[in-house]
């Protein structure tokens, strides 16, 4: 599925489809079982999900969304609207988020087995969550104007800053 298209909503659902998508909408609702999602272009309010599929938001302005993959790898490198917020939760696979330092950001992340890794020295408020993982809340930039939770239970959360 190759989509180059300027909708108001867009809902798209299939269970080994690879929706490549560049949109400029207000809303986006994307639901794969095994296929990959490619988002790019400006949405408002984008929810994406699969099982094992990955998911990449590449060059995609977000002023809101929810990333959600049982064992699929989720990336994001985008741009953060402001104010945004986007929520990624995975079970198993990496969540990989590359941030411009342009936009300030507030960051609470909670993991149970996996290993946080970053390229940017945070030194977060860490804290025991409700299970034996780790939880970390933590800005990047100055005072923020974005908000984003991450929750992986097994999977690596990799922090990159992004070229720009």
């Amino acid at each position: 599925i190759d989509l180059k298209a300027k909708p108001g909503e867009l809902y798209l659902e299939t269970l080994g489809g690879n929706p490549d998508l560049t949109l400029e909408t207000r809303s986006a609702r994307i639901k794969t079982g095994s296929g990959t999602v490619t988002l790019r272009g400006v949405v408002e309010d984008a929810t994406i999900s699969t099982v094992s599929g990955a998911v990449t938001a590449l060059n995609a302005l977000l002023k809101q969304g929810r990333f959600e993959s049982v064992d699929g790898r989720i990336t994001f490198n985008g741009d953060l609207a402001q104010p945004s917020a986007l929520e990624f939760i995975n079970h198993a696979g990496d969540i990989e988020l590359a941030l411009s330092p342009r936009i300030p950001v507030a960051i609470r992340l909670n993991t149970i087995n996996g290993v946080f890794k970053d390229e940017w020295g945070v030194i977060g408020k860490s804290g025991k969550g409700k299970t034996e993982g780790k939880e970390l809340d933590f800005q990047l930039g100055g005072d923020p104007s974005a908000e984003i939770s991450i929750c992986n239970f097994k999977g690596a959360v990799i922090l990159k800053k992004r070229i720009e």
